[in-house]
């Protein structure tokens, strides 16, 4: 039950995290809290009481968040959206450099949630994996994607430095696909990093969102 709501599968993870407590608070609770039916009909009336004035006060909570955090407008010819601005500084500033270093059929590689990129600045995607969450890509499936990215001579790599800790491992290339980031390494270089005034100094491991751009070694 370790799901943020933050991350891209939120609206598959969500749903059966609400019927998992709702059953948990009508059915389990009352039974184990009480034994006379009357007891448990009130501790269900409390129950739902409960969540009406959760529902109220996170609706609210997430207008007031959204006005104060998201002030910030990661856009492109292709669209655009709001964001906070420790999100969405990397991000404007790499699609920026994705459009002024590669063309248009130019292959381009976002590990390992990413491909927002690809979309925005419209260059495509190498793998078939639009996702690289932890265990995604194992085994087979990694010296696969490294091959897909010769095969598609692909300029350039965006590695984001991503908390996936609600997955178990928490950096891409440090804690999972070591090996794929060892590939990269050996194959590419580092050319530009995207920051936000928050994550100056971070590496990849550490908390902070940022972006680093590697460009394939010539």
């Amino acid at each position: 039950m370790n799901v943020t709501t933050t991350g891209p599968y939120t609206p598959f993870f969500i749903p059966a995290l609400i019927v998992v407590y709702l059953y948990l608070l009508f059915r389990v609770a009352p039974t184990l809290m009480a034994s006379g039916e009357q007891a448990r009909a009130n501790i269900r009336r409390v129950a739902m009481l409960l969540i009406a004035l959760l529902i109220v006060g996170m609706g609210v909570n997430s207008a007031k968040r959204f006005h104060r955090l998201n002030t910030f407008t990661v856009s492109s010819p292709r669209g655009g959206f709001v964001t906070t601005p420790e999100i969405g500084e990397p991000l404007q500033a790499a699609i920026r450099y994705v459009e002024e270093r590669t063309a248009p059929g130019d292959y381009v590689l976002a590990l390992p949630v990413a491909t927002t990129i690809n979309f925005l600045a419209s260059r495509r995607y190498p793998l078939r994996e639009e996702i690289v969450h932890p265990g995604f890509l194992t085994g087979e499936k990694e010296i696969d994607a490294i091959e897909r990215i010769k095969i598609r001579n692909t300029p350039l790599i965006l590695i984001a430095n991503l908390d996936t800790s609600e997955f178990r491992d928490r950096a891409f290339g440090v804690d999972y696909n070591q090996r794929l980031m060892r590939w990269i390494n050996e194959n590419y270089h580092v050319a530009a990093r995207f920051d936000s005034p928050s994550s100056s100094n971070a590496k990849l491991g550490d908390k902070p969102f940022f972006i680093l751009a590697y460009e394939r070694n010539r």
